[in-house]
């Protein structure tokens, strides 16, 4: 059964459909950086990136570069860190696309957890000793569900076998053409993150390492 999250959200309602939002025009800032990379996907995805936070921390526009906001030009925002990468990964789930924009969120997954919440998705890696959880998608959309899936995983409020049976890593997918949802399931990161059950400072261990901690 899956609980209705603290009477704000309830997780069904989230895969309900409404109509499709069609974004403002974004501001194309691809000249003004001069990306030299070999990957356009990614290349073409910055203009979006600039629009939503603002000029990034660092931008490398070599071959292989990448571009950074770091925690000080996320202030109003959930995410610790953004990168863009001039890569494209090929993921064929829940549909066909390429993975280049990378989320970081300060978080610690239980250790009696670890593998659902990594099963979320294959973009998805976490380091323990950071507390650091990351989702490598094709868009921020893309990287919003699986962090706020995963860690509803995390914190005990849905199963792996739920979401995987009923599809909701899909379907919430689908659902971020339209804001409202956006916004939700931002809200449920926020909430989740801000009264996480874990501790999420850095203790030096990881309990799957080492069970009774630092020597």
């Amino acid at each position: 059964m899956v609980e209705k999250f603290l009477g704000v959200i309830d997780v069904n309602e989230i895969t309900s459909n409404d109509s499709v939002y069609n974004e403002p025009p974004i501001p194309n800032v691809q000249s003004q950086y001069n990306l030299n990379w070999n990957n356009k996907d990614a290349a073409s995805y910055l203009s979006l990136l600039v629009f939503k936070y603002g000029k990034p921390s660092s931008v490398d526009t070599a071959r292989g570069g990448s571009v950074i906001w770091k925690k000080e030009r996320l202030q109003n925002t959930v995410f610790d860190r953004i990168e863009l990468r001039d890569e494209s990964v090929p993921h064929c789930t829940p549909h066909s696309h390429s993975d280049f924009i990378y989320a970081f969120v300060n978080y610690e997954v239980p250790a009696s957890r670890f593998v659902d919440v990594s099963s979320v998705s294959g973009g998805l890696s976490y380091d323990p000793l950071k507390k650091e959880l990351r989702s490598r998608g094709g868009s921020m959309e893309e990287n919003l569900v699986a962090l706020a899936l995963a860690i509803q995983i995390g914190e005990g409020q849905v199963s792996l076998s739920y979401a995987q049976s009923n599809g909701l890593y899909k379907q919430w997918i689908n659902e971020c053409k339209n804001p409202g949802k956006v916004d939700q399931l931002y809200d449920l990161l926020v909430f989740n993150l801000k009264h996480q059950k874990g501790n999420p400072a850095n203790e030096g261990y990881w309990p799957l390492v080492n069970p009774e901690g630092c020597f």
